[in-house]
């Protein structure tokens, strides 16, 4: 049971591989039922655990990868699929394919929507962009999506599979993934060597903080939530607050790079608010109860700090001169 995302992409001399292992969330499909022209199932998808923020939608599945390719041999990831809009029914579509119901290939997406790639390392980290605007980037040469188990629910199918659920309106199918991604990118997860001033982000500062030390550490901080499985449940859901907080930020370095002060200001509150959810869920009392008492104040040292430094950097930061080098 394999979705496969398929397309015109042009042979690179270099791709590279990266299988990323079971995924700690669930790739649902909801049946939209026969395609008018083709009579194939068809469906709209969630792609792990999604959040709305109020404005969009940020669906996660996390795990650890291998590969045979140097410097992406082993670690972890999260795969973000965002799109605009609550998520009641999802804009990315697929359809069964011709010579097994049981596979899809994507249909269609929003304009808003994109996928990312996120591959950390013991050596740094790489952001790779999948689909960018509702289309595949240049760089994306495959995809597809294998479950490891399946359960049904909604409107009943007369057998648990993805092709009868594709065929029937209202119903849903689900369970967790591997995936097998293939892109063609000629940068390697940044790395610190001994030509380099020590310190985990390569020689940046931390204080006082910027872009760089901000992005840098909001990296290694979804590195260690992604590594700390006693998480647990909250392991997907505090993944998903970092991503979005990195995100915002980003922006933030783009739009400081166009000297528009007001809006860089904006997104790193909303860097900031998202650190502020991080924290706010582990010290929340069923966090208390559930998560080992040595590792959940580790993370709210971390969220916090985190917090307060991005909070400081939006009071002091001066476009164009603060923004990130591109």
């Amino acid at each position: 049971m394999t979705g496969l995302l398929s397309g015109g992409f042009a042979a690179h001399a270099t791709p590279v591989t990266v299988n990323l292992g079971q995924s700690a969330e669930n790739f649902v499909e909801h049946g939209l039922g026969p395609d008018v022209g083709t009579g194939r199932g068809t469906y709209a998808f969630d792609q792990g655990n999604c959040l709305f923020d109020g404005t969009n939608t940020t669906c996660t599945l996390s795990g650890a990868f291998t590969g045979t390719t140097s410097g992406f041999t082993s670690g972890t990831y999260t795969f973000v699929t965002a799109y605009g809009g609550t998520g009641a029914q999802s804009p990315i579509r697929g359809i069964s394919t011709a010579a097994d119901p049981n596979l899809f290939n994507y249909l269609s997406a929003s304009g808003s929507t994109s996928m990312t790639l996120n591959l950390f390392t013991t050596g740094g980290h790489l952001v790779e962009p999948l689909v960018a605007g509702g289309a595949a980037t240049a760089t994306l040469l495959g995809l597809s999506f294998t479950y490891v188990a399946y359960a049904c629910s909604g409107v009943a199918v007369a057998a648990c599979t993805p092709g009868d659920v594709g065929l029937t309106n209202g119903a849903i199918g689900q369970g967790p993934v591997t995936t097998v991604v293939t892109f063609n990118d000629a940068v390697s997860p940044t790395t610190t060597t001994t030509t380099l001033p020590t310190g985990p982000c390569g020689g940046i500062p931390f204080e006082p903080p910027s872009f760089a030390s901000i992005d840098c550490r909001l990296a290694l901080l979804l590195m260690d939530v992604n590594g700390a499985s006693g998480l647990g449940t909250y392991q997907a859901k505090l993944a998903a607050n970092v991503i979005k907080a990195r995100s915002r930020a980003t922006d933030g370095g783009t739009l400081c790079r166009q000297s528009n002060v007001k809006k860089t200001k904006k997104r790193l509150q909303q860097a900031e608010k998202a650190m502020n959810q991080f924290v706010h869920r582990l010290n929340g009392s069923a966090a208390k109860r559930k998560l080992d008492p040595m590792l959940r104040p580790t993370f709210v040292a971390a969220g916090t700090q985190l917090e307060n430094d991005v909070k400081t950097f939006r009071g002091t930061v001066a476009c164009p001169q603060d923004a990130p080098t591109s």
